[in-house]
């Protein structure tokens, strides 16, 4: 016979109320954003590392996972809406750099008591390895779908440098966070 109290102990309530307030500030981090040079300046990254940190390496890359799907579905969830045709933007490729960052956050979060240096090392890992996979997105998308040429060097200024002040504060903050709220969160 089917036990739903075995199967609901898989994935737990925490994790499902986590995974729809995460989605939840991602969409509404995305729509909240300054132009800055050719990627908007949003808050996306900072709660891409909590729901890693907060959540785990597993369900903080699910919860990415479904923000970039049901924005892909049309919802109104990336920076400039939704839709299936998002995938032609030079700037999705931040998108889909938050998957490995989520990930890769979420590797201490079995430590019950979070060292500050570790979680900021692994937050610092995280957001090299968004821009590992956004700059040559940007690229790609941009010549051979788009046909326009850019300058690299230039794009490494617009589109990290000049990003790269702010994600040190983001990741700063949620290190802090994660090594004050982790340990009171119930398992």
């Amino acid at each position: 016979m089917y036990d739903v109290a075995k199967k609901s102990r898989k994935f737990p309530t925490k994790s499902l109320i986590l995974t729809a307030l995460f989605v939840a500030l991602l969409a509404v981090s995305a729509r909240v954003s300054f132009p800055f040079f050719l990627v908007p300046f949003t808050l996306q990254v900072l709660f891409v590392l909590l729901a890693g940190k907060l959540c785990g390496k597993l369900v903080g890359g699910l919860t990415v996972a479904i923000y970039i799907l049901l924005g892909l579905a049309g919802l109104p969830f990336f920076t400039a809406g939704g839709g299936f045709e998002y995938v032609l933007k030079p700037s999705f490729g931040y998108i889909i750099g938050f998957l490995p960052a989520a990930i890769i956050s979420g590797i201490t979060y079995k430590n019950k008591k979070p060292s500050f240096i570790k979680e900021l090392l692994f937050a610092l890992l995280a957001d090299l390895a968004l821009y590992a996979v956004a700059i040559p997105y940007f690229f790609i998308v941009n010549i051979h779908f788009l046909n326009i040429e850019t300058d690299i060097a230039g794009f490494l200024v617009t589109g990290f440098l000049v990003f790269l002040p702010g994600d040190i504060i983001k990741c700063l903050a949620a290190s802090l966070i994660a090594i004050k709220v982790r340990p009171v969160l119930p398992a």
